[in-house]
């Protein structure tokens, strides 16, 4: 089996967390940039109903 120090383990635990961060953060971008379009559609179709 491998052995792996607690400190290695740290690290890894770390470093996994900062790449799981990211991803939330990066879908988090998706998703305000999705409902910033989606709002902005929303706009123009109850102006275009307003004339």
């Amino acid at each position: 089996a491998l052995k792996i120090q607690p400190e290695e383990l740290n690290r890894w635990e770390a470093e996994l967390l900062q790449i799981l961060k990211f991803e939330v953060l990066m879908k988090e971008i998706d998703f305000i940039r999705v409902s910033d379009v989606f709002a902005k559609r929303c706009e123009g179709i109850l102006q275009e109903d307003n004339n």
